[in-house]
């Protein structure tokens, strides 16, 4: 029997691994902090998951793939030499699993996060003077490259 310990962190590597879009974790965070219906949360996972999977072998030699069965639930397979499993997730649980993770403030990058704000204060200043001081010390592109080269860094990711 695998530990639970073990299968929750896969889980919650998959889950933090991304929808499969550009922006798609972005997206569910916003979503989930706008909405708070479960339904809905989970109605809007499966759109933003859709059809389809991925696979990627691991570090450690082992395997993992998750697929999106026909948008009802999500498969999660992991295998190496001494450790398998397989676990099937209702998109209700999916939701209810991001909604903890948002909570402890793990579901986005930190860097994503800094970019959020940055942006939720641009929204309330007014002087364009002060503006142009914090988006001129800003490079966009330099952030977005170390969310990047960040993600390429997770342990799932050859």
């Amino acid at each position: 029997m695998v530990e639970k310990h073990i299968k929750e962190e896969i889980i919650k590597l998959v889950l933090l691994s991304s929808t499969g879009f550009e922006g798609g974790k972005e997206r569910v965070s916003t979503f989930f902090i706008n909405n708070f219906d479960n339904k809905d949360r989970s109605e809007m996972l499966k759109k933003e998951y859709g059809l389809g999977g991925v696979s990627r072998s691991l570090e450690d030699g082992g395997y993992l793939y998750w697929n999106t069965i026909y948008v009802k639930v999500i498969e999660i397979r992991y295998e190496e030499e001494d450790l398998s499993f397989t676990e099937t997730l209702s998109w209700n649980k999916v939701a209810n699993k991001i909604q903890e993770l948002i909570e402890i403030g793990e579901y986005l990058d930190e860097k994503v996060k800094k970019l959020r704000e940055v942006d939720n204060n641009i929204e309330l200043i007014e002087d364009e003077e002060i503006i142009e001081d914090i988006t001129s010390s800003f490079d966009i592109d330099e952030k977005i490259g170390e969310i990047n080269e960040k993600q390429n860094h997770i342990p799932i990711i050859q």
